[in-house]
């Protein structure tokens, strides 16, 4: 094919404005029947995703709101990854997370802000055209809400993975987050696939799944994908 691959990896900003739905299920005490009741519904969910790459520093920023139970979603998650020698087959890998929710939900609003730090090697693979950081990390998850607020420190276990091959580009991303204070694990998992038509054009879906202290979130969005 004749078809200019797209120049992801050299110093490139891409834009994606996203559409699909969001599943969520949590559960919450019923006063009136002093017991634990489970919500669950299914919603859309819209989306904004810039990101900036180059050889050793990646910043990817998702915006995104969802309704689901009567509730209010918006979110922002803000990542920033640099690595060492783009060239060797293994290196080190240093990352930042923001994660921010602002719930509305009936009879209560709450906030939630999370900081994450992580750190581990990279292993590059050019043969599959796959790279892999597992990774260790640190996260503070604060939690402001009508009726008060706490913080809890927590320790993180991941992996990333990318692949890119001609016009394809997958990334995928699951870790642990252990909460000694609440005697809990959550588990998060964010996939993402890319496939270009143009050297500027192209088209992404994005899958995420979280398990948090009382609920769980599935969502699915997709929309074009624009670099320039």
């Amino acid at each position: 094919t004749n078809t200019p691959l797209p120049r992801i990896s050299h110093g490139q900003f891409m834009v994606s404005p996203l559409a699909g739905w969001d599943r969520n299920e949590y559960a919450a005490f019923n006063p009136g029947t002093h017991q634990m009741q489970v919500h669950k519904d299914t919603s859309a969910e819209y989306g904004l995703m810039g990101s900036y790459v180059n050889p050793h520093i990646a910043v990817n920023n998702i915006l995104f709101y969802t309704d689901p139970n009567n509730s209010k979603v918006w979110g922002d998650i803000l990542s920033l990854s640099a690595s060492g020698d783009p060239k060797a087959d293994v290196t080190w890998a240093l990352g930042a997370c923001y994660t921010w929710h602002e719930i509305e939900m009936p009879g209560m609003a709450l906030r939630i802000n999370e900081p994450l730090l992580r750190a581990g090697p990279l292993f590059r693979v050019p043969s599959w055209n796959l790279a892999i950081n597992p990774y260790v990390g640190y996260a503070r998850l604060s939690v402001d809400t009508t009726y008060g607020d706490d913080a809890w420190d927590t320790s993180v276990y991941g992996v990333i993975a990318r692949w890119d091959w001609r016009m394809l580009h997958a990334t995928g991303q699951y870790y642990l987050q252990d909460a000694p204070a609440l005697d809990q694990v959550f588990q998060v998992f964010r996939a993402r696939l890319t496939a270009f038509v143009t050297e500027n054009l192209g088209f992404m879906i994005r899958g995420e799944y979280m398990r948090q202290y009382s609920s769980k979130d599935t969502s699915l969005l997709m929309g074009p994908v624009y670099l320039f």
